[in-house]
């Protein structure tokens, strides 16, 4: 009889097959399998073992997106769950065009520096949140010497991997606010779309 076990981190699983072709299947998510052979002797005896699945130490990322431009950053797994990062990105701060009295037939923008914190959920289709703030260091009708002219809060939920496995795809949606001077405070949903390099 051959036997294989399944060792997780909070779970195990164990296969095992006799020579008449019976099966017994017990379904996990694992992390390392270990191969079990018993068929030639009375002591189990291990004779191989899978790869470990491995977590990203960090990763970095670009995005486009509705109320989010555009962004561009780099983070750091903390642990199984969370992670953080620092950013850059431009928001959609204003929907009266370019200037806050308006008559310019752009969306007004805000440009600045802020933190990205994910928190994984066990889903396969939805399975990080996250919550982003940005600093607006630069405004796209605004000339004074401020340094801080704005912000930016951006809740949302989406998809993408913490696996060490190099280029992956990303998506996300939620609510994005911005607060910028001498404009009202814009609240409008998000979509961003982009890719994650995990290291």
């Amino acid at each position: 009889m051959t036997l294989l076990l399944s060792i997780g981190q909070n779970s195990f699983s164990i296969f095992a097959q006799e020579n008449m072709g019976k099966e017994f299947y017990f379904k996990s998510n694992s992390d390392v399998l270990l191969f079990v052979d018993s068929s030639t002797t009375n002591n189990m005896k291990i004779f191989g073992e899978a790869t470990e699945y491995e977590n990203r130490n960090g990763y970095a990322y670009l995005t486009i997106g509705i109320a989010d431009l555009f962004g561009i950053g780099i983070g750091y797994q903390i642990d199984e769950d969370y992670a953080i990062g620092l950013k850059w990105g431009s928001y959609w701060i204003s929907s009266e065009g370019g200037h806050p009295d308006g008559g310019i037939a752009v969306p007004s923008g805000g440009v600045g520096f802020g933190i990205r914190v994910s928190r994984s959920i066990n889903n396969k289709i939805i399975n990080s949140l996250n919550f982003e703030t940005t600093l607006f260091h630069s405004l796209s009708y605004h000339n004074r010497k401020n340094f801080i002219k704005g912000a930016a809060f951006d809740l949302n939920f989406g998809n993408q991997s913490k696996l060490k496995n190099g280029l992956n795809f990303m998506w996300s949606v939620g609510i994005t606010t911005s607060i910028a001077k001498e404009i009202p405070t814009l609240f409008m949903p998000n979509l961003k779309i982009g890719f994650t390099f995990n290291f």
